[in-house]
């Protein structure tokens, strides 16, 4: 679960970089300067996530709750119109956060299998 949290706050810096930089006036004003600053903070979350958890995982829950943060904030703050495209991505885009979130807790209850750098790190980091 820590994973996912630390995913989800990453996620949202970068949204809210986005939101930073698509109201910036100019290069160098201050919500340009805000946007650049959030994205380079994304890194330290997924730093941490990706020593308890393996890539694979992180990629894919990364690419879910940008996607599912990017299309609220659409929505909500830029009053866009979702697509029945848009609105079925969403609903795939949850479907794999909770099979995700199966999947890391059936993990968590059996012996880690793996070896290597990746094993180290999980009985590192828990």
């Amino acid at each position: 679960m820590i994973v996912f949290c630390l995913i989800a706050l990453s996620c949202s810096m970068g949204i809210l970089g986005d939101v930073f930089l698509k109201t910036a006036l100019a290069l160098g004003s201050p919500k340009f300067i805000a946007g650049v600053l959030c994205y380079a903070l994304t890194a330290c979350p997924v730093w941490f996530a990706l020593r308890m958890e393996t890539f694979a995982s992180i990629s894919i829950a990364w690419q879910a709750i940008s996607l599912s943060l990017a299309l609220l904030v659409a929505v909500l703050f830029f009053k866009e119109t979702l697509s029945a495209r848009q609105i079925a991505a969403l609903a795939f885009t949850v479907a794999a956060i909770v099979l995700l979130q199966t999947e890391s807790s059936a993990v968590e209850k059996s012996e880690p299998v793996q070896s290597g750098i990746q094993n180290e790190a999980k009985t590192t980091w828990r």
